[in-house]
């Protein structure tokens, strides 16, 4: 419980900071927009593994699935954003794809997530259908091509640049893993996501590059 809202709470107030500091700037609105995803995610995570009935559970499981969504779509664009490359096929296609998802899970609910269990140590835990299958899919698909970017970008960048992307890289990365493991037990696997609490690093680490190395032009003083 501690660490959904340790992630909610630096996810939130690292996405405040970066877009106050720069909202007219494309890859600032995008990564606050990711970070703040991952926060709703994350507190809404919370709210159904803490529910006291299971009509709670199912409404919390449904609401914070819904704000996960746009999760690998924002990080895909970020990725393009920051590389400063034109993407005419992935961004458009990334959220194309996840609003057919939404949409589709909106009218057919059951049909992404059939309700709600109860396996130890949880009161309540998401309990998946069809359609959260074909979301794990994209989710990893999406998650895997933006890492593939990066570490393709490895190679060319130098300096400064080159420093950012690694912090971006081994944060996304330890982001995307920690949370890839809440995942099992949504198709009953009885594998507990204990690297649920390193979520958070990925903001330290993105926080760390715009103190010492101005990621996104920003700077504290």
């Amino acid at each position: 419980s501690l660490s959904c809202f340790l992630i909610f709470f630096v996810c939130a107030l690292g996405s405040f900071f970066v877009i106050f500091k720069n909202p007219r700037k494309e890859i600032n609105i995008v990564w606050s927009l990711f970070s703040l995803s991952v926060a709703l995610w994350a507190i809404g995570f919370y709210f159904t593994f803490s529910a006291i009935t299971e009509s709670q559970a199912y409404f919390w499981s449904k609401l914070h699935n819904y704000f996960a969504f746009f999760i690998p779509a924002f990080f895909i664009h970020f990725v393009f954003s920051f590389l400063e490359k034109k993407s005419k096929f992935w961004v458009p296609f990334s959220y194309g794809c996840f609003s057919l998802l939404l949409l589709a899970a909106l009218i057919k609910p059951k049909l992404f997530l059939n309700g709600v269990y109860s396996p130890y140590p949880f009161n309540y835990y998401d309990s998946g259908g069809p359609l959260f299958g074909v979301f794990f899919v994209l989710y990893t698909f999406f998650s895997c091509l933006g890492v593939y970017y990066l570490v393709q970008a490895l190679k060319v960048l130098k300096g400064k640049r080159f420093q950012q992307l690694l912090y971006i890289l081994v944060g996304v990365s330890i982001g995307f893993v920690s949370g890839g493991s809440t995942f099992p037990m949504v198709f009953s696997m009885p594998i507990l996501p204990y690297s649920l609490p390193l979520i958070s690093l990925y903001v330290f680490l993105v926080i760390f590059a715009i103190t010492k190395h101005d990621l996104m032009d920003l700077q504290v003083v």
